[in-house]
């Protein structure tokens, strides 16, 4: 759950509200029932711990608005008259492992050739998801690991930025401006 959550944040989705998860491994019940997931429940303690994340995410972006690098074309006519639609999510799916902050808009017209990206690593990392955002406290930069492996690359704390802060954890620590 923490994973696909960071990955909406990640990409776009600034409010997420856990209210329940329903589970049940018995018999003919299956998903849509709350018979198993509760308080006596040992996953019970794994949805509090994914609750507080979200609240930290949901602080992270409290009263942000994302720096748009680049603008993807969402054909909202062709798929209301049921067309074709892997172009667009191909574009984005491009952007998102450049490192680059994007945003489905309808007639966005032509992707320039060169959009600045969010961060400049050591070695290209598609698996590395960034969102740049803008608040009245300063710019914030989030990062997320899309794959399945670790993440090996080294890229230097952006100008002016001090922090580096773990939402999965909510710890904060002082960032180098030589590469981390």
């Amino acid at each position: 759950m923490k994973q696909i959550s960071a990955m909406q944040f990640v990409s776009g989705v600034n409010i997420i509200s856990p209210m329940a998860v329903h589970y049940s491994n018995r018999n003919s019940r299956q998903i849509t029932t709350v018979a198993n997931f509760y308080g006596a429940d040992t996953r019970w303690q794994n949805f509090t711990l994914f609750s507080d994340f979200i609240t930290r995410m949901s602080h992270v972006f409290d009263r942000t608005e994302p720096v748009i690098k680049a603008s993807v074309n969402f054909p909202r006519r062709e798929l209301q008259n049921g067309g074709k639609y892997e172009d667009f999510f191909a574009a984005g799916l491009k952007l998102a492992s450049q490192q680059i902050t994007y945003d489905y808009q309808p007639d966005a017209g032509k992707l320039p050739e060169n959009i600045e990206r969010d961060i400049l690593t050591d070695a290209p990392c598609p698996e590395l998801r960034t969102r740049h955002l803008r608040s009245p406290r300063g710019e914030r930069r989030i990062f997320v690991n899309s794959g399945l492996t670790e993440i090996s690359c080294t890229f230097a704390a952006p100008k002016g930025y001090n922090v580096w802060y773990d939402p999965a954890n909510g710890k904060r620590e002082a960032a180098r401006t030589d590469a981390n």
